[in-house]
Parts: C-alpha cells; structure tokens; sequence
C-alpha cells in the first residue's frame, strides 16, 4: 500500500462510516452508551486482576464482539489469547475490531477449543451467566472449569440482584446465589463488589451524555471517569450492580 492507502487502513479500527445515521427522517452522527464509563470500569478491574497472575494463555469466553480481547492484546502483547462465542456475528465482529491483533476466535465450546489449544491459565466470562438459561448452568460452569488448568484461575462477573433484571437476561445474582450456581464445578475463591449505586453516578452519566448533548471536552470527561473509578467502583453488597467473582475448579 501507498502512503495514502496505509493512512487510510489506519482509519479502520472503528467503522466510523456506520455512525451517521438517517431513519425515518431524523439524522443522527453520534453514537452513545450510557454506562460506558462503567463498563470499561469493570473491563480494567478484570485486567488489573489479569496482570497480577504468572499467565501464558486466556480464554474469554461469550466474547461478544471482542472488546475485552481487544483491552487484553494491549496489556499483553505476548499472551495467548483465545474467545468464543455462539453469536456468528458477534465472532466476525471479534475478528474485524481485532484485525491483526492475533487472537483467536470460534464458535465453538470452550471445551472444544481448549482440546485445540490446551488448558488455559486463566478463563474469563464476562457478563455472560445472565444470559444463560438457570438450568443449563451447571452445563456451562462445566465447560468452563474444562478449559481451565488444574492452578488457574476464572474470572466471572455479573450483574447484581440489586439490580432490576434486564429484559435479555434470565437472573441477576447476590454472593450467595452465585456461588450456589457455580458450586457443583467451580469454587469461589474471593468476591469483589462493583459499580456503586449512588445519585453521583447518575449525575456523572448525565454530565457525559444525555438528550441534549455529549460531553465531548476530553480533559473533562477523563477527569469524570477518573473520579467514578477512585470513589464509585469499589462498594458494598448491598449498594453494589456488579459483582465479580474469581473461580477455581473444584
């Protein structure tokens, strides 16, 4: 490629052409997610988590459209790096965002890639066992200490009960049921209590995006950011709307 053509590939990180939009009349060029802050909130806590373990290999597994992966390869560049999903979609996106980035992704069972690939040092599933079925969750919490190998860790995060439950998800969890659904296959080693549920953290999510404008002030809206993650990412079991739990196999 050319100078212009490379400068142009680098534009690809991000489909920036689907962000304007045009339905039923109304033009729209931006793109929100309310609770973004949170969600790279608990995405950092997971990988400030990862970087303390000796570890050569990862599995995330519901990977979605690979985000997490995405945050890892830049922590790790030299760990193995493997996630899966049932959504084909959500794999071809994986595989799009994280072009070059030498990850791998498959719809397969964990179990299966990890006969592939080996067992892993540790086994993410972030915010995945909402989205499964109470009764086919002992089948998953299997399938995930399968992958894992006998002196790794798993890392599960989901949302808390304090929580109403999303109409996508089938439950949302206190320490207590979490540890009786992951029990038969997976023993939980510590609890940490996330997302402070609190007016600030309404103010904040209204100060960086709402119906009449987007923060985009890049100072500002870090500074927003850093404060929720110093004052409101720690909490308590009662005031907490995730929770994040790390597993080893029974």
């Amino acid at each position: 490629m050319d100078i212009k053509q490379t400068k142009q590939e680098g534009q690809y990180s991000f489909p920036y052409h689907h962000i304007p939009s045009l339905k039923k009349g109304h033009f729209s060029q931006t793109r929100t997610l309310l609770w973004g802050y949170a969600y790279i909130s608990y995405l950092e806590t997971v990988l400030d988590y990862v970087e303390k373990v000796l570890a050569a290999s990862l599995l995330d597994i519901g990977c979605g459209d690979g985000k997490f992966l995405y945050e890892a390869r830049k922590r790790f560049p030299d760990m193995a790096l493997s996630g899966n999903d049932y959504s084909e979609r959500a794999i071809a996106f994986a595989k799009a965002f994280n072009f070059g980035n030498n990850v791998y992704f498959s719809t397969r069972t964990a179990k299966e890639i990890s006969k592939e690939k080996g067992l892993f040092d540790i086994v993410t599933a972030i915010e995945v066992l909402e989205h499964i079925p109470p009764q086919e969750i002992d089948s998953f919490s299997k399938s995930f200490a399968a992958a894992l190998s006998p002196d790794g860790i798993g890392i599960i995060t989901v949302p808390s009960d304090n929580q109403p439950v999303n109409q996508k998800h089938y439950q949302h969890f206190n320490e207590r049921t979490l540890r009786e659904a992951l029990g038969p296959n997976l023993a939980v080693t510590e609890i940490f209590f996330l997302n402070e549920s609190s007016w600030k953290n309404w103010v904040i999510q209204r100060a960086l995006s709402n119906r009449f404008f987007i923060l985009n002030d890049q100072k500002v809206a870090t500074a927003l950011y850093n404060y929720y993650r110093k004052n409101l990412l720690k909490s308590t079991p009662e005031r907490c709307e995730r929770l994040m739990a790390i597993v080893q196999k029974n």
